[in-house]
């Protein structure tokens, strides 16, 4: 039988990160050159030694594009089932074999769904910019750079350099709001290119922006947010017209925190630890 966790719900990707760091399951390394694809190389030499019971790993000054940051980039967050059944409030005892919770994990996860799958859900909670953490800082304009950013580019073969955890958020005025993980590909200071596939709820979004003859539709990505809306962005948990967030909340137990963008009317995670706001052209596609 698998118990509640006391610490559960974790607001934010920092308090998920904190409670895996004091519990050991946070690996830390000072430097890595990707570069040289060394982050890359050392995660598949991680996943095949130790699989779903790799730790989460955190580099400290990670190398790309010739600079290294001293922002740290944490990955693999969620690649172990342990910490899957953390983020959804279970409570996993420790040196206790993987194996033996799948079936408690499971039911777990399923008897936290349920509610949203009724489609009871917790509305959203907004909260003023001033009580906001993705509102620590902001930059607009020209201060814009997304190369201030530790985003990297995976491997050899790929186009460029890619955000593949952001969670792009888009709303429509019947449908209300849709929030998926895609992949982002950075092109320049203030320019990156999004990938929806034909089908997807958001280019269906999209679809209907053009179709009421906009010309732009108002984006913003999250990334960083808490564990759960992000499983709940990363998979296709929801039907088209039901608000992840509101979902993501409704699992946590308590209303969903989000405030208001700079830019636009989207309301975004509010303890996420940035967002990107802009449009995107649906007129051009590159």
């Amino acid at each position: 039988m698998m118990h509640q966790n006391p610490c559960f719900p974790f607001i934010s990707m920092r308090d998920f990160l904190g409670n895996l760091e004091r519990t050991g399951n946070v690996l830390d390394i000072e430097a890595m050159n990707q570069d040289r694809y060394e982050l890359t190389a050392f995660l598949h030499k991680l996943w095949k030694e130790r699989g779903l019971e790799a730790p989460v790993i955190r580099i400290k000054n990670l190398t790309q594009g010739g600079r290294t940051y001293d922002m740290p980039v944490v990955t693999n967050l969620l690649g172990n089932y342990r910490h899957l059944g953390l983020a959804f409030g279970a409570k996993l005892t420790a040196h206790v074999p993987l194996s033996s919770y799948y079936a408690d994990l499971y039911d777990c996860m399923v008897a936290k769904l349920a509610r949203v799958q009724a489609g009871d859900l917790i509305s959203k909670q907004e909260i003023a910019e001033a009580d906001a953490p993705c509102k620590d800082r902001v930059l607009m304009g020209s201060a814009v750079d997304l190369f201030e950013l530790p985003v990297i580019q995976h491997y050899p073969v790929d186009a460029g350099r890619y955000i593949t955890t952001g969670m792009v958020i888009l709303e429509d005025p019947e449908l209300g709001v849709n929030v998926a993980t895609c992949r982002i590909q950075v092109q320049g200071p203030r320019k990156a290119n999004v990938y929806f596939n034909y089908g997807s709820h958001s280019m269906s979004f999209c679809e209907r922006a053009k179709k009421r003859g906009s010309k732009t539709i108002s984006v913003a990505v999250a990334i960083g947010s808490d564990p759960v809306s992000w499983v709940f962005s990363g998979a296709r948990l929801c039907s088209l017209g039901v608000d992840e967030l509101a979902a993501a909340g409704t699992v946590m137990g308590q209303p969903f925190q989000v405030t208001k963008c700079e830019t636009s009317d989207l309301r975004v995670p509010a303890h996420a630890e940035f967002i990107i706001e802009g449009t995107i052209d649906l007129e051009r596609l590159e």
